[in-house]
């Protein structure tokens, strides 16, 4: 009997294991033993049923579907499931030694209609043939080592740091500074900010109304600070007469990667991304300042920065 194996943690599914059973004489088996273990974005166990879709490709992405076949309603035991390949319904395609003629095939998985991604490299062509007890008992092993890991080892794209891993996103997408394979994005894919001229447009903030400007930042490379001036316009210059005064409140919100790595600078005080940055009294002499925004680190940071200025008489 052989038994091709092998471990890959997802997000929100691990695949256990995968044995296939055949003889010693090479002949192709008629289905493939396949689990994995589904859990929610907090790690936490399913509950099922589930319906499980699996596909072969022949590329990573895209590429041609090869075979493919529905599990609907599967049971699942403490976040298990169990079905054999090649036993489902709505099949297109042979599941058969010539779906694994060539080196480079990959599976998808689809629970409930979600597609998990990316799909997984099929590394051992999955038919039987001949081979010594000992490299048997060899896989049987390693069968045990790979569902051991897979149960209490880390879980890439959970959002936690956990053994080897460089970082944890808490998602599977690439070139956001974490790979889905939990390494760190090579700075040379991280997306980059335009260069632009020193100071951005201004905000120029309408008395009794509210006006925002936006720009993007990042880090390391690309454009790494920002500055906007802001003004208040329509102040009557006498302080003493109605719009003569105002209440000036500034806002800065932050959309991207590592919109923790982004600082506004402001009258001489420094302010995270969600922050009130401003909030005083204005006259016609004091109504106007600049804020620098700076991408201070992180890998790959690239962060949309919205300023939003609201401005209202108060005599």
């Amino acid at each position: 009997m052989l038994n091709g194996a092998f471990v890959k943690v997802f997000r929100s599914w691990v695949a256990i294991s995968w044995i296939l059973a055949g003889s010693a004489a090479a002949e192709v088996p008629g289905d493939s033993n396949f689990q994995g273990l589904l859990t929610d974005a907090s790690g936490s166990a399913l509950a099922g049923p589930v319906d499980i879709g699996i596909g072969f490709f022949d590329q990573l992405v895209d590429g041609t579907a090869l075979y493919s076949e529905e599990h609907p309603a599967v049971a699942l035991t403490d976040g298990v499931f169990d079905i054999l390949l090649g036993t489902g319904s709505s099949v297109v395609g042979s599941y058969d030694a010539a779906l694994f003629a060539e080196a480079n095939r990959w599976l998808e998985v689809t629970i409930d209609g979600e597609t998990l991604a990316p799909r997984q490299p099929v590394n051992s062509v999955p038919y039987a043939f001949q081979v010594s007890e000992a490299s048997v008992l060899a896989s049987r092993v390693a069968d045990l080592e790979a569902l051991v890991q897979a149960l209490t080892g880390e879980v890439c794209g959970n959002g936690a740091l956990e053994g080897d891993e460089q970082c944890d996103d808490g998602n599977n997408s690439n070139g956001d500074g974490c790979e889905s394979d939990c390494t760190e994005t090579p700075v040379e894919n991280c997306q980059e900010a335009p260069s632009d001229p020193t100071f951005n447009n201004p905000l120029d903030i309408p008395l009794d109304s509210t006006a925002s400007v936006l720009e993007f930042v990042s880090f390391a490379g690309g454009d790494t600070q920002d500055k906007s001036r802001f003004d208040v316009i329509g102040m009557n210059p006498n302080p003493s007469l109605p719009g003569g005064r105002a209440r000036l409140v500034l806002s800065a919100n932050c959309f991207g990667q590592g919109t923790n790595q982004v600082e506004f600078f402001v009258n001489g005080q420094t302010f995270s991304c969600g922050q009130t940055i401003y909030d005083q009294e204005v006259t016609n002499d004091s109504n106007s300042g600049t804020v620098t925004i700076t991408a201070v680190g992180g890998v790959c940071t690239y962060v949309q920065w919205v300023l939003t200025g609201t401005a209202t008489r108060t005599n």
